[in-house]
Formats: structure tokens, C-alpha cells, sequence
């Protein structure tokens, strides 16, 4: 087996994710698992048969400063440099994670302006989470009932606990349930749309549209812009973090 491996590791507050590139800069190894307590046990289960193989290391995500590793850099850089790799040009990413969505304006393959929503977990995937979880759904079954209707149930607040409450009332109402769930896709789009302006193309990547492709159709939807979904979305930070580590080891 090839030893000349790098590894780059996102450390989400919902995720580990892990891409392995070998001598070629080719993706050996792609995987996620839940956080859980304790990252270090994460990243040695997605690992397993690749520990001693590892030239170089590129770490990011909320966790990135609980890893020693070659390179450490945000998920702002780490996002703009796998956008260049695989040819994304100049466009406009948003990067929906569990606690915090990013949108980036991606110009000869940087990042040039770009928001970030940490204040609270409105229009992230802990957002849905919750919401499911008070629905007893789960993202596959959230997905295929907001693609049964066209129709967006408003929702008017986008905190998640007030939401709670605001589903309580359409529950009461009778507010057919595959418009409340597409409804609660159209605020996530909403709460992007009042984060920065988006243009085509956009591209959308993060944990949530790689288990929400529905959120496709509600941005063309919602905005009226065309979105694409970034190839293997749910990785792009951690490729990025590989990338990063590869150019280490190779210097």
C-alpha cells in the first residue's frame, strides 16, 4: 500500500469528517462519524488502516486546536481552496454546518467577502435537528415530505426554540405536514438570504445539503437563483484540510 498518504480532518460541532489523499492527490479515503464527547475517538475510528500511513496532517472545523497536526487553518480557507481544486471558479458558496453557516464569494480562488453566522443555530443543522426531533422525523424522511408540495408554510421566527413553539401551533392548526417541513427549509434559506447577497453561480456544500438536497429546490424557489450542490459536499472543508497538508509534506 501507497505510504505517501495526508490526511485533512474538519472537526464540526456535529461531525468528524476525514479525507485521505494519496501520492496523487486523489481522495484514498472519505469518512464521517458524530462527534460525540471526545474527538480524539472519533478520528480513530474514521482512521482505522490508515494511522501509520499519514505523512502530514491539516486540521479545521470548531475543533481544529484539539488535534496537533503540520497545518491548522479556518474553514473559511480550507472551503475556498477545495472550491479551486475541483474547479468551482469564481462563485458563491454557502457552507451550511450544524452550528454555523458560512456564505463565501469565491474570486481566482480565494475567498474575498464572506459572513459567518455564529450568534445562535438559526438556519444551521442543529435548526432541523431539533425540529425533527420534536417531529420524531429523521433527515431522509424530512427530505421526501418537503418534495411531496411546492408550498412553504411561513414560519416567522427563526430562533429554534421559538420555533418549537410556532410548530406547536401549525400542529394544533392542522397545517398540512409536508408544507411545514418545506417551510422550515424556506427560513434556512431565508436567514442565508439576510446574511449576504448570493449570486449564480452558488454553490451550496456542509453536512445539511449533502442529508437535505431539497434545499436545492427551495433556494430556486425561495430566491429564484439556480443552486448546485458542491461535489461530495459534506467534505469539502476536510479536503480542503488535506490540500493544505499535501502542499506541507510535498514542500
Amino acid at each position: 500500500m501507497n505510504s505517501q498518504y495526508t490526511l485533512g480532518l474538519d472537526l464540526g460541532s456535529s461531525y468528524v469528517k476525514a479525507v485521505v489523499l494519496d501520492a496523487a492527490g486523489q481522495a484514498a479515503h472519505c469518512a464521517a462519524c458524530r462527534t460525540g464527547y471526545d474527538f480524539q475517538q472519533g478520528i480513530r475510528s474514521l482512521l482505522e488502516g490508515f494511522e501509520d500511513l499519514i505523512t502530514a496532517t491539516g486540521v479545521t472545523g470548531y475543533g481544529r486546536y484539539d488535534r496537533d497536526a503540520q497545518i491548522i487553518k479556518t474553514e473559511i480557507s480550507c472551503l475556498a481552496h477545495a472550491s479551486n481544486t475541483l474547479g468551482l471558479g469564481d462563485c458563491c458558496l454557502v457552507d451550511i454546518g450544524g452550528q454555523d453557516c458560512k456564505v463565501l464569494h469565491i474570486v481566482d480562488g480565494k475567498a474575498g467577502q464572506h459572513k459567518l453566522n455564529r450568534r445562535c443555530a438559526a438556519g444551521t443543522g442543529s435548526y432541523l435537528e431539533f425540529l425533527g426531533f420534536r417531529l420524531g422525523l429523521e433527515h431522509d424522511e424530512m427530505d421526501r415530505l418537503a418534495k411531496a408540495t411546492t408550498t412553504c408554510h411561513p414560519l416567522n421566527s427563526y430562533c429554534t426554540v421559538f420555533a418549537s413553539t410556532e410548530i406547536l401551533d401549525c400542529m394544533r392548526s392542522k397545517v398540512p405536514l409536508p408544507e411545514l417541513i418545506r417551510g422550515m427549509y424556506a427560513s434556512i434559506v431565508e436567514r442565508t438570504r439576510e446574511m449576504s447577497a448570493l449570486s449564480e453561480p452558488l454553490y451550496l456544500s456542509g453536512g445539511v445539503i449533502e442529508h437535505h438536497p431539497v434545499l436545492l429546490e427551495v433556494f430556486d424557489q425561495v430566491l429564484g437563483l439556480r443552486a448546485q450542490a458542491a461535489p461530495n459536499p459534506q467534505f469539502m472543508a476536510a479536503l480542503g484540510a488535506a490540500l493544505y497538508a499535501r502542499e506541507v509534506a510535498n514542500a
